[in-house]
């Protein structure tokens, strides 16, 4: 849990700090758009007051602004560059803010890829609202969403590379005995045909994340 808080303050820090860059960058383009309203209105004004009086003063009084113009042009336009990524920063973390609460309608669900006829993925509630695609996707692009359904559906066959992928993602099982308790061939536990699969995050908290069943011989299939 402490973990866990220290997470949220982390993420109400950072938003805290991105707004009040964001306040600054908001002024700072307020600014730069006010200085050129008065240099456009000084270089017109210019223009038509100095025309007849020779080319040194057309310079200074009408050339040099609207270089100045055109340079504050390019920094209005760096700063409001700036600005939307700080807004997308903060909502970025809020996202997660909510997510932190088990909120996670900010991200896509994949409903696109449920597949009735796929080996396990409609079992599992890989795809679509409050899904495991939902609960990890954090992709940006089509092509990146893409990748990682791809990977869902890809499951491991290979024992070791499902052993390694488990202790990777801290996954583990529990047997429940439902129906029944039977025992192994080796005789050293016993196993169920129902089991809870959950996720262990710290010594001390751990998240459920659901009740199947599988054949008692085999690795769960959130393994793979």
């Amino acid at each position: 849990m402490e973990k866990q808080e220290n997470i949220i303050a982390t993420y109400q820090q950072i938003i805290q700090e991105t707004e009040q860059q964001l306040q600054k960058a908001r002024k700072r383009i307020r600014y730069i758009s006010l200085l050129r309203l008065i240099l456009f209105v000084e270089a017109v004004a210019s223009a038509i007051i100095f025309w007849s009086d020779g080319w040194l003063k057309l310079i200074v009084f009408t050339v040099i602004p609207i270089i100045a113009f055109i340079w504050l042009v390019q920094s209005h336009n760096r700063w409001f560059y700036w600005k939307d990524y700080l807004k997308k920063k903060i909502e970025i973390n809020e996202q997660e803010l909510r997510a932190m609460q088990y909120d996670f309608s900010d991200f896509d669900d994949g409903k696109e890829f449920v597949n009735p006829s796929h080996l396990y993925t409609l079992d599992l509630d890989v795809f679509g609202e409050h899904s495991l695609f939902q609960y990890i996707n954090r992709t940006a692009t089509p092509i990146g969403k893409q990748h990682l359904a791809s990977w869902f559906n890809a499951h491991l066959e290979n024992k070791e590379a499902i052993e390694e992928h488990a202790r990777a993602n801290k996954l583990w099982h529990a047997h429940i005995g439902d129906p029944v308790f039977i025992d192994t061939f080796h005789g050293k536990y016993k196993v169920s045909d129902w089991v809870i699969h959950f996720q262990r995050l710290a010594p001390n908290h751990i998240k459920l994340l659901e009740l199947g069943y599988h054949d008692p011989m085999q690795l769960p299939q959130n393994f793979e």
